[in-house]
């Protein structure tokens, strides 16, 4: 999740739920990123929208398994 926070382009940050384009560009410009929790430094991130980032990386590791 932190790989794609930091290096996934603003097609990518866009398929997760409650990202739109101004707030990928956002991520983007912000980069990077030490640990996932710096995401909420992003203006318009907040607990929602970090809590749907989190719910994003668990769906991105259940389907690895």
């Amino acid at each position: 999740l932190l790989d794609l926070l930091n290096r996934g382009t603003a097609r990518d940050l866009t398929g997760i739920n409650g990202i739109a384009t101004t707030r990928a560009e956002a991520i983007i410009k912000a980069r990077p990123f030490q640990k996932i929790q710096e995401i909420t430094r992003v203006p318009g991130v907040g607990k929602a929208t970090f809590s749907r980032i989190l719910e994003y990386g668990k769906s991105l590791t259940a389907s690895k398994s």
